[in-house]
């Protein structure tokens, strides 16, 4: 809602997209929500930060590989990754 008021003040759409990190996709999309009368204020979902000494100790994870953690090969799917990471930290 923000990155909407802010494109009808006459911001450019890359700037907006950039103050609310956020694609330019998503204004666009949003542009076209608020048109329709489809637009709805939701909290947005924050990915968790990790610690520099967290980054650290994931790096060492994933250089071990996947075996160690349950798979039956070396390969290290977005899913799998993130329930180590969730499991871990």
């Amino acid at each position: 809602m923000k990155a909407v008021k802010g494109v009808r003040r006459g911001e450019d759409i890359r700037e907006v997209s950039g103050k609310y990190d956020v694609t330019i996709y998503t204004v666009y999309r949003s542009l076209r929500k608020a048109e329709e009368g489809d637009l709805k204020a939701r909290p947005r979902k924050e990915a968790g930060k990790l610690s520099y000494e967290q980054r650290g100790r994931l790096l060492e994870m994933l250089e071990r590989g996947s075996r160690e953690y349950g798979l039956n090969y070396d390969l290290w799917s977005l899913k799998f990754a993130a329930y180590v990471m969730e499991r871990e930290f």
